[in-house]
């Protein structure tokens, strides 16, 4: 007789003793399941006094951001110039307007959904300022693209925000809707 035939031979034998602990186990595993509680809220994972949890407090009251909702695309592809290429700057420009249509999000208008594909560009002038969007349609020319590229990093503002500093990634921040609708 092996050993698997041995081991088999006394579970049968003992059945209601395996049974019997196998039970056990599982409730005294399951026990603990009932004091687990899911944290949606990141704040509650960092100590009070984080001076970053205090600077978002801040901002949160002043500007009346509470909810937002971040979406990286990133593309460290060399060849394809990082992010900007049609492709990449393709799906950017898709997932902004997806985004804005999902139930929770408020987008009443194009730049509730921040993205290179929704922002404009604002320059400076001798007589004012000049507003454009940094992209209507996905560029396909390299000339295009090279603009684009120009001009966010051009708007120190969009460096580390809506794009990496590498060129790497872009962000598509969206916000949610308040409880109340708001």
């Amino acid at each position: 007789m092996n050993m698997m035939e041995s081991f088999f031979r006394n579970v049968i034998r003992f059945r209601w003793l395996v049974i019997t602990l196998v039970l056990g186990s599982t409730v005294l595993i399951a026990l603990p399941i009932q004091t687990l509680r899911l944290e949606g809220d990141v704040d509650a994972v960092f100590p009070d006094d984080d001076p970053i949890i205090n600077y978002n407090e801040v901002v949160e009251e002043r500007f009346g951001i509470r909810d937002l909702i971040m979406v990286g695309v990133t593309n460290d592809n060399a060849d394809e110039n990082g992010v900007f290429n049609p492709r990449t700057l393709g799906i950017v420009k898709e997932f902004s307007e997806q985004i804005a249509l999902l139930p929770g999000i408020k987008a009443i208008r194009d730049e509730d959904v921040a993205s290179v594909a929704t922002m404009d560009n604002i320059i400076g002038t001798v007589d004012g300022m000049n507003v454009d969007p940094f992209m209507e349609t996905v560029p396909e020319a390299p000339q295009a693209l090279a603009d684009l590229k120009q001009a966010l990093f051009a708007n120190h503002m969009f460096v580390n925000w809506v794009v990496s500093q590498d060129g790497t990634g872009l962000l598509i921040i969206a916000k949610m809707e308040q409880a109340d609708g708001t």
